[in-house]
């Protein structure tokens, strides 16, 4: 144990840095990086696993001042890091090897910042030591790498503004701004974003809505902004995701009373910027816009398949090593689950927009056996509507412009289905019922 009584894997810092030898190999068996590092152990909960992540680090004092090698297919333009993580899945989450890779890969669609990883099997003093995913680490040099800033320009903070890299003064002086300001106000809004980049913004907040993280925003927030450029926001870690289809982070966070989330600055930035019209209409747009493209069920349960058929051949060994999951029919429930959960959540995240955002039209009669007519409370809406019908998988069943307020359901088998409907820019979605 080491000081006052807490064991050694929950000790942190440079001086619990211990030196080791890497050597990585390709799936043909090559030898293609030899050298020497250090390593600390990573994560919060997981110290307590017998499997362990690890943080491995490049030194000049040990030999190599980076790990030169394009080790991730998603990003092989890099192939210089300074840090890397070899990353165990948390098995209290279903023991699903690859849901945190699954969520990344869902923000890498989006266009947002993500880890990238490679899958890998460890072998610890020649002892078999099983799956890891082998992941960059979201510091300064993440964003150096990533994005050709320079280090000294680079200020990155996490959970409540707690200083990761940079100078305290930048979050400051933004939290300042936030709790003296009032975003129905245009100008004060306007002001906020040449502040924070309100696109990346608002695609976190869809993601977080979606993934329903049951540590969010209390946990695993990270932001970051260059000395010249806008604040933006990192995913961080999805192990915790992908759970409860029928829970909404999003009402948690904008009425946060008795939660985690209360009182916190992201729960105020949210609930303020919700205050204000176009703000409201981008998050509207953004988060169906999302549900029928990167978090339809079609694209995640694809994604799923994908990821399964690389992890799933190897998991008998890794669950003979460690016993979790107990056995491989957990495993299989597990992949199962989130396949579930892909194809309920969109109902669930539909039901909160229809919950907090005023749907200018509505549908009779509902059921119906052929024709719907829609009925718009606001006489002003505009000629022409567009409006597009998608079923429970996220696949567009009927597209067009109406006529007469109406659409013929003659075709369309018996079942539910979603009815997108666009008005001013910005798209509301309604269930149907064909009889």
């Amino acid at each position: 144990e080491g000081e006052e009584g807490i064991p050694n894997y929950n000790q942190r810092g440079k001086l619990w840095e211990k030196a080791a030898h890497l050597e990585y190999f390709d799936s043909n068996g090559t030898s293609i990086l030899d050298q020497e590092m250090g390593i600390r152990i990573h994560g919060d909960f997981s110290r307590k696993l017998p499997q362990k992540s690890l943080r491995l680090y490049a030194r000049s004092e040990y030999g190599d001042s980076n790990f030169e090698h394009s080790f991730f297919e998603q990003k092989p333009e890099l192939n210089q890091f300074k840090r890397l993580i070899l990353r165990t899945s948390n098995p209290n989450y279903f023991h699903l090897p690859f849901k945190d890779e699954l969520a990344h890969l869902l923000m890498k669609e989006m266009g947002m910042d993500y880890q990238a990883f490679t899958p890998v099997i460890a072998f610890i003093n020649g002892s078999y030591w099983g799956i890891f995913n082998l992941k960059e680490r979201q510091d300064e040099h993440y964003l150096t790498g990533n994005k050709s800033i320079p280090e000294e320009e680079i200020h990155l903070f996490e959970k409540e503004g707690e200083l990761i890299f940079g100078e305290q003064r930048t979050f400051d002086e933004l939290k300042n701004f936030v709790e003296d300001s009032n975003f129905e106000n245009e100008s004060d809004y306007t002001v906020l974003s040449e502040l924070i980049d309100v696109n990346n913004f608002v695609k976190f907040l869809v993601a977080q809505a979606y993934f329903e993280l049951w540590d969010f925003p209390e946990q695993n927030l990270k932001f970051w902004k260059s000395d010249e450029g806008k604040w933006q926001w990192l995913f961080n870690d999805g192990d915790s995701a992908i759970n409860d289809y029928w829970k909404s982070k999003l009402l948690e966070i904008l009425f946060p009373e008795g939660t985690a989330a209360d009182g916190l600055f992201f729960t105020t930035l949210v609930q303020k910027l919700m205050t204000n019209k176009s703000f409201k209409r981008k998050f509207y747009s953004e988060l169906l816009y999302q549900l029928n493209n990167t978090f339809s069920p079609k694209n995640i349960i694809t994604k799923i398949d994908s990821l399964d058929a690389i992890y799933g051949p190897q998991m008998p060994e890794h669950i003979a090593r460690w016993n979790y999951p107990e056995n491989i029919n957990n495993y299989h429930a597990a992949v199962a689950h989130v396949k579930r959960f892909a194809a309920l959540r969109p109902a669930t995240l539909i039901r909160d927009l229809n919950e907090l955002f005023d749907v200018p039209v509505t549908v009779f009669p509902n059921p119906t056996a052929d024709l719907l007519h829609l009925d718009f409370f606001d006489e002003s809406v505009s000629s022409p509507v567009r409006y597009k019908i998608y079923d429970l998988l996220g696949r567009e069943m009927s597209a067009g412009t109406l006529v007469d307020n109406t659409i013929s359901l003659s075709s369309f088998s018996r079942g539910i289905y979603l009815l997108q409907v666009e008005i001013e820019t910005v798209y509301f979605t309604l269930k149907v019922v064909k009889e």
